[in-house]
């Protein structure tokens, strides 16, 4: 994963859902076992941000009964899991940890590029978050809502959902990759998925699907304005030396 996506990057920096500053150190980690059912554990990180100083909650799943397994070393002294800013952490759990989480308080943003769209970014968000609690139906759901409200954003002409795909492919072709993979996608034939037409994805395919949305959104809203941006900023700087220049005199 990249690492500006993740929430924990190793054992001393964590991209902090507050401040929102990357690769931020963190100088405090507790950690506490929740019993989910009688066999069944949870563990919550607690994390506290060295940049703002707020503490921020990730509920984790699959690091097994034992804390032992999970290689921490308990400070004694201080009573909690973590000692001066460091996670102990094998190589293998942390490289896996954020796969791992089921929810986090706060619920982080810059998972999804913050410039797309917001009714946009918050269906992929909702989406990943749904994988991490093991909802694929509602993953599924949040992956087909997202690509039809892109087509009702972009007004996709057609009175299917083949019709619409190919639509917009017309008005990108650098995207014809990603909207054919978009047109394979099974029961997707109407705004509304009936009982037994729509199939649940995995959750290999909903983190697919989520990225080469992702990538669709920041072709069509993202990349588009930058460069508007820029050329704006050019042009302004380009008028202002203008009136500054002196006439040549003959």
């Amino acid at each position: 994963m990249n690492e500006s996506k993740k929430l924990i990057i190793n054992g001393q920096q964590h991209n902090c859902s507050h401040c929102g500053t990357k690769s931020a150190n963190y100088y405090d980690i507790k950690v506490v076992r929740l019993h989910e059912t009688k066999d069944k554990t949870l563990h919550a990180l607690f994390i506290t941000c060295k940049v703002c100083g707020k503490i921020s909650m990730h509920l984790v799943k699959g690091l097994g009964n034992d804390l032992r397994d999970f290689s921490i070393k308990e400070n004694e002294e201080q009573n909690y899991f973590g000692c001066h800013g460091y996670f102990y952490l094998q190589n293998d759990k942390l490289n896996t940890l954020d796969d791992n989480i089921i929810m986090s308080i706060p619920t982080p943003t810059f998972i999804i590029d913050a410039n797309i769209p917001k009714e946009l970014r918050d269906l992929l968000v909702e989406a990943l978050e749904c994988v991490k609690a093991n909802s694929m139906t509602g993953a599924s759901a949040c992956v087909r809502k997202a690509i039809y409200t892109f087509l009702a954003k972009e007004k996709a002409e057609g009175t299917n959902y083949g019709e619409k795909i190919k639509a917009i492919k017309g008005n990108w072709a650098n995207l014809t990759d990603y909207l054919d993979v978009l047109g394979g996608i099974k029961g997707v034939t109407s705004d509304q998925c009936h009982e037994g037409s729509c199939e649940n994805f995995n959750s290999g395919e909903v983190q697919g699907y989520v990225r080469i949305l992702e990538e669709i959104f920041r072709e069509v809203y993202v990349i588009p304005q930058q460069r508007t941006e820029k050329k704006n900023a050019i042009m302004n700087r380009f008028n202002e030396a203008k009136k500054v220049k002196q006439p040549i005199k003959g």
